[in-house]
């Protein structure tokens, strides 16, 4: 019987999560500060395709983005490709997000980096931080900085960058006000793999508090809030264009203040209990160290240790 109080605060805290996270109202349609912007999200086509693609998008996009890989090449290296950019920047009056490489020098290592550039030329670029395991994905950078652009500092982390909390956090703590992703999620994966891997661009919005734009190859593409919920999506497997609008958020949450702190203080909690276990004191503060100590070794019955660890406190 005594279980029922604290599954009431569990559920009371969840409820409270559910209400203080609501999904965040779309930007208003005269917000001088938001940003339309256009995904294209299709897997091994040309850069022709590419850039008809981007010329048949709405009017009114402001930014767009292709995904990862989009031009498997470096292509700043090859004169005439590169003109056709920059050209299509000029005449639609865009910025441009890519994923390309970039190969310094005349030796084998390259860099897998989301470019960015507008009318003006190159606004910036971010290398590839976290490289695909056994997958040659060119070499890791190891900064994490956001580009500035005429919408405002822009996070442009690629993919698997994502898949890691650092990269995102590092980006925001910088003066990122909103993300732009190009991925490259394959075609030969399951729905099943494309729905897990979505689901994490979520979680990296909600912990940072921003709108994000993922662009992926193959799916899914998708335009979240900063509480982490899905405005507008491209399913798997599906090519075209996804156009969302996001705007610029410049509050910092605790979790891009401090990290991921909940494990350093689980640490903490246990290590002080371990210290007054060996400590002569009373035999009922030892009792209550022990079951918090069990309760950090056994999550799932929590409730069952503190619950006990409580009535031993009452009890002297």
């Amino acid at each position: 019987m005594r279980m029922w109080k604290p599954a009431l605060a569990m559920l009371l805290g969840l409820v409270l999560c559910i209400v203080a996270f609501r999904p965040v109202s779309q930007p208003a349609a005269g917000d001088s500060s938001a940003a339309k912007v256009g995904g294209l999200q299709f897997e091994n086509v040309s850069l022709d395709v590419f850039l008809s693609e981007t010329k048949q998008l709405p009017d009114g996009v402001r930014h767009v983005v292709w995904p990862e890989y989009a031009v498997p090449y470096d292509l700043r290296s090859n004169r005439r490709d590169w003109e056709l950019v920059q050209n299509l920047c000029r005449e639609r009056d865009i910025t441009l997000t890519l994923g390309t490489q970039s190969r310094p020098g005349d030796g084998d290592a390259w860099r897998n980096i989301a470019l960015t550039l507008d009318p003006g030329g190159v606004r910036g670029e971010h290398t590839k931080v976290h490289t695909v395991h056994f997958f040659d994905d060119g070499s890791p950078g190891n900064a994490a900085l956001p580009v500035g652009t005429r919408h405002g500092k822009i996070g442009t982390p690629v993919c698997f960058d994502c898949d890691y909390e650092g990269v995102v956090r590092r980006m925001t703590a910088s003066g990122a006000e909103m993300f732009i992703v190009p991925i490259m999620d394959s075609e030969p994966w399951t729905a099943r793999q494309h729905d897990q891997h979505a689901d994490l661009f979520r979680i990296r919005a909600a912990e940072n508090g921003r709108w994000m734009f993922v662009c992926a190859s193959s799916g899914i593409s998708q335009v979240i809030d900063p509480h982490g919920h899905v405005h507008q999506r491209l399913d798997a497997l599906k090519q075209g264009p996804l156009v969302g609008t996001i705007r610029p958020e410049t509050k910092l949450t605790f979790y891009t203040r401090f990290g991921w702190l909940t494990p350093w203080c689980v640490l903490g909690v246990v290590a002080t209990c371990w210290m007054v276990l060996l400590l002569p004191r009373r035999r009922g503060g030892r009792l209550v160290c022990r079951k918090i100590i069990l309760a950090a070794h056994d999550p799932f019955h929590i409730a069952k240790h503190l619950n006990e660890a409580v009535d031993q406190v009452r009890r002297g």
